[in-house]
């Protein structure tokens, strides 16, 4: 690619392989799209195996839409490129119910831009992955998606992504800190659901979620905590399960601005001697 030229990135086939996205020389990814370069630049086009996946066509789980999806994982790599287009250049969109479940292979996954949603189970119990590297258009993190990876501790949260599922972490007793990025707008209920280890909840600046003391807020609301969480001072509600499941190691003071504690915020926890609940909570 040259400088100074506005260039259109093409979307290549080749039989037998499935496209992956165009690739610089750090290794970051390039979305289809025009681009106009100040100076040179060498991309890459990265491809997998074909063989490796079976793929489908599928409703989105609303049912509004059609796409191009992956049916099953048949591979034994332990790096794991989700692909974006199949070999006609279509858009891969979608990642079928237990797609790639119980894959003792697999140990790293990084998710095309082209994903859109994960379907439920679609990656659980794979009990040797240790890191994910989500896509930034993803609009639906399935139902446990991520179920029982035992050994799962780092998940990449790209900046775009807006939204995460219910119980997409369930039983990940390895993860320990997680970054929101500053786009994140909903957390689906119960998201770390006994993940008992996890101690650090943060949120990059500049959106309308913010984080303190490992709580997750929208303004005066507590979203989501952890074992290390000390409840904000000026929170005024503490949402639904928002410490459901969680093994704490610190005392847990209630703010005299609380006023509304909803259902299963403090379900099946353990590691509370006693909480007092003030008189402000109706």
């Amino acid at each position: 690619v040259f400088e100074n030229e506005e260039y259109v990135l093409p979307i290549p086939t080749e039989e037998g392989l499935l496209f992956c996205g165009w690739y610089d020389e750090d290794g970051n990814v390039w979305e289809k799209g025009v681009y106009s370069f100040e100076e040179d630049i060498n991309l890459y086009a990265k491809w997998v195996d074909s063989s490796n996946y079976q793929l489908g066509v599928c409703q989105n789980s609303s049912e509004t839409h059609t796409y191009r999806s992956i049916k099953k994982y048949l591979g034994s790599e332990s790096v794991v490129v989700i692909p974006t287009h199949d070999e006609l250049g279509k858009e891969i969109n979608y990642i079928e119910f237990a797609a790639f479940s119980k894959n003792e292979y697999i140990e790293k996954v990084y998710f095309g831009y082209t994903i859109k949603e994960l379907d439920v189970s679609c990656f659980s119990e794979c009990v040797n992955l240790t890191e994910v590297y989500l896509g930034k258009n993803i609009i639906d993190l399935g139902f446990y998606a991520f179920k029982s990876c035992s050994s799962l501790s780092y998940v990449y949260f790209p900046e775009g992504l807006s939204s995460t599922g219910l119980y997409t972490f369930h039983n990940c007793v390895s993860l320990e800190s997680i970054e929101f990025p500053s786009s994140i707008d909903r957390i689906g209920a119960n998201l770390f659901q006994g993940c008992s280890n996890l101690s650090n909840l943060s949120i990059r600046e500049g959106g309308r979620l913010t984080s303190v003391n490992n709580c997750i807020m929208r303004n005066n609301t507590l979203l989501v905590g952890c074992k290390n969480s000390i409840i904000p001072s000026n929170t005024e509600w503490i949402d639904d399960y928002a410490f459901y499941m969680v093994k704490f190691e610190n005392e847990i003071i209630l703010p005299d601005t609380l006023k509304y504690i909803d259902k299963g915020a403090f379900y099946s926890t353990s590691g509370l001697n006693k909480i007092v609940i003030p008189i402000s909570v109706v």
